[in-house]
């Protein structure tokens, strides 16, 4: 998958995205798990890539003048593999805000003016932006010159359409995906409600997350009685606040900070779980979210970006309004009551995700988007 690697394939696609196997903080984070992951699949059979990093060097991210020169180098490379290689395709990941797809829109615009097909995967919720005013020209030049636009999600989709004017035809909607293996595995069964219900929180510790409404959830469910433990998992810069806080309401005994761990551990704390809550007040398709129904949790979370895509409450979950505690703290108490409803469904989720969000079910649609034939039964022998 290197620029001089030897390969069988028949289309050279290049790829930027995020394919670091973690950031500096040692966190993995959803984009660098697809992106790696379409890089392990068996697309790779059909396809030499060239890949061009664009994980940020550092959290907090680093100054204006060394995200400038990042992106001055990536975009040099980009000319650099445009001039000299035979490309056939440039497949772009990028969120939809504003200061990468400054970036990342040079690179399509650039890509296509040189009859490359491209094609872009957009991997946060699409939205209206405050710069829209002054950026909005230059967001429609860059999907114009898109033969393709993935999507993880119908909403996004209409999104597109809405905002910048994009013909259906250009729209392929495929949800995010995970490997759904990882996780299923036997984990606890809670059948009595004498038992602490376990709720988990997986992501950034940050305000937008909606860790603070669901601390101050957390202490509703205390007054009211609610046997229960809440792991969050994670960093940010909220971090230090969230903890004082937490003193403040007076639940140490209940409110574990268990910082970033690694995909073995988030599998046992998953195994020991009960309920995912993720009460964010804007998201696209979050991994932690499909990895949590993948393990067999039941979900609670926001009406945001594309999770109404894959809750269909109340069969797998439960969706509560963002910036909420007390409907957040309704929901937690509910499923706390309820063990069965609770195991039915993880078992919708287990299903959903193995049906629909799998890596194996999901990378031929990308093949397609590409262009890229896809290896028969006997080339992968």
């Amino acid at each position: 998958m290197n620029d001089n690697q030897p390969t069988r394939a028949s289309q050279k696609i290049v790829f930027v995205g995020s394919f670091a196997t973690a950031a500096s903080d040692g966190t993995v984070g959803g984009q660098m798990f697809a992106c790696r992951s379409l890089l392990n699949s068996p697309l790779s059979e059909q396809v030499e890539w060239y890949l061009i990093d664009t994980t940020q060097r550092s959290l907090p991210p680093p100054n204006l003048a060394v995200r400038l020169y990042d992106a001055v180098r990536r975009v040099s490379k980009l000319i650099g593999l445009l001039a000299t290689r035979p490309v056939d395709g440039v497949l772009v990941f990028s969120s939809y805000r504003t200061a990468s797809l400054a970036e990342k829109g040079l690179m399509c615009i650039l890509s296509h003016g040189l009859g490359k097909r491209v094609v872009i995967s957009f991997r946060s919720e699409v939205k209206a932006q405050p710069v829209d005013r002054w950026f909005l020209w230059y967001k429609r030049w860059m999907v114009r010159s898109a033969d393709a636009l993935i999507c993880q999600s119908e909403k996004a989709a209409q999104a597109l359409v809405d905002l910048l004017g994009v013909r259906q035809d250009q729209i392929v909607v495929i949800p995010n995906w995970i490997d759904s293996a990882v996780y299923q595995r036997a984990g606890r069964t809670r059948s009595d409600v004498s038992q602490p219900v376990r709720f988990v929180y997986v992501g950034w510790l940050e305000t937008f997350k909606g860790v603070f409404e669901l601390l101050d959830a957390a202490h509703q469910l205390r007054q009211q009685g609610v046997s229960f433990r809440l792991v969050l998992c994670g960093s940010g810069s909220q971090q230090a606040a969230l903890e004082v806080r937490c003193a403040a309401l007076g639940l140490g005994e209940q409110v574990v900070f268990r910082g970033w761990v690694d995909k073995e551990a988030l599998v046992d704390e998953f195994a020991d779980s009960d309920v995912f809550v993720l009460p964010s007040y804007s998201e696209g398709l979050p991994n932690a979210l499909l990895e949590a129904m993948a393990a067999g949790l039941a979900v609670i979370t926001t009406p945001v970006g594309g999770i109404p895509s894959v809750i269909d409450e109340p069969e797998n979950g439960l969706l509560v309004p963002a910036q909420d505690a007390a409907a957040l703290a309704q929901a937690m108490a509910k499923l706390a009551a309820d063990p069965q409803r609770v195991q039915q469904m993880g078992s919708h989720n287990q299903a959903r995700i193995r049906q629909q969000h799998d890596i194996r079910q999901v990378w031929p649609r990308v093949a397609q988007a590409l262009n890229v034939e896809q290896p028969t039964s006997e080339s992968l022998a």
